[in-house]
């Protein structure tokens, strides 16, 4: 009997050591896995910089749709992106002789880059290029750097591999630290510090809300800040949307149709050289004889896409004497099209 108690009291005792043991397998179990998926939900908050060539347009970081360069010493950027972020429309062509051209318009500013040439030609004016395009499979890429006072912008560069472009037609604000305060990689107290800004030390504000503002350091690094411990935000640079306004008491009014051409408007719209020939004489008349817009309407239009490039190309032209440009809607144009060409349908 004394045996059997014996043997039953080591049992429970060693049923014990099993449990215990499993619970403290459990417990340990538990805490893996707390710590597993802390490192999962705050590790995007501590991501390494790559090393390549970080791109922020008026210092905000951006998706670009393929990947921006340095080459010669000039930042490249493919013209999907240039007419994305700096509302630009690009396309290319052949020129006269076989040549690649690639022309970009930007508010009343007219590019072309021909391939082989160091040369660029802005509206009617030429001027000598450091770097040309270049074709990566197909895809276009400029040289932003030698071309900026086609599209108005400001290229900032820092040390940390980032390229800073300012558009120069768009709002900027700033601020001052009200004390020495730590630059969050992310809106958390818990991401890794990027930067450190000094008490009265002015920084760019990118986006802001009630807790987190958004901004760029001095030395081109942007990250997060408690919105409370800034002050004194002002703009520093107004929003400009390049509308004409035109203050012309008369409505004088010239319209271009068939019948003043030689001719179809298909051969006069069918490469750059020809449809700039053409609006240049449209301009000249204009300015001289004072009209405030001129009316487009052809008919028997063909050739639609370039028939779009020429009005693309004569809008800039025409606006920059704050001369508005008005187009007759025919069946095959389309009107959504047109509104995003010219100042009026009709």
């Amino acid at each position: 009997m004394e045996r059997r108690t014996n043997s039953n009291s080591r049992n429970r005792r060693t049923t014990r050591i099993v449990l215990n043991n499993d619970i403290k397998k459990v417990f340990l179990i538990l805490i893996y896995l707390i710590i597993v998926c802390t490192i999962l939900v705050y590790a995007k908050n501590y991501i390494k910089d790559s090393g390549k060539l970080k791109l922020l347009i008026n210092s905000d970081d951006v998706n670009l749709k393929y990947e921006a360069f340095i080459k010669n010493g000039s930042l490249y950027m493919s013209v999907d992106d240039i007419d994305n972020y700096f509302g630009a429309k690009t396309y290319s062509e052949k020129n006269k002789d076989g040549k690649d051209t690639v022309i970009s318009m930007s508010g009343n500013k007219i590019l072309r880059l021909i391939d082989g040439e160091k040369i660029y030609e802005i509206n009617n004016t030429t001027q000598k290029i450091g770097n040309n395009f270049e074709n990566r499979n197909g895809i276009y890429y400029l040289p932003v750097s030698d071309i900026m006072a086609t599209y108005n912008v400001q290229i900032e560069e820092y040390d940390n591999n980032t390229i800073n472009v300012e558009l120069l037609n768009k709002e900027k604000r700033v601020a001052k630290a009200k004390k020495r305060i730590k630059v969050k990689y992310k809106e958390t107290i818990f991401s890794k510090n990027v930067d450190k800004v000094r008490k009265n030390e002015q920084v760019i504000v990118v986006k802001d809300n009630k807790k987190w503002t958004k901004i760029m350091t001095n030395d081109g690094h942007f990250g997060y800040v408690k919105t409370k411990y800034l002050e004194k935000e002002e703009v520093i640079r107004e929003v400009f949307d390049g509308e004409i306004t035109n203050k012309k008491e008369n409505n004088k009014v010239v319209e271009i149709k068939n019948e003043d051409i030689k001719g179809s408007i298909d051969n006069i719209t069918k490469s750059y050289d020809t449809r700039k020939a053409f609006i240049l004489n449209i301009v000249d008349g204009a300015v001289k004889k004072k009209f405030n817009a001129v009316e487009i309407n052809f008919n028997n239009i063909k050739n639609v896409e370039n028939y779009y490039r020429f009005l693309t190309e004569l809008r800039p032209y025409l606006n920059e004497y704050s001369i508005s440009l008005i187009v007759v809607k025919k069946d095959e144009l389309s009107e959504s099209r047109l509104k995003n060409i010219v100042n009026q349908i009709k």
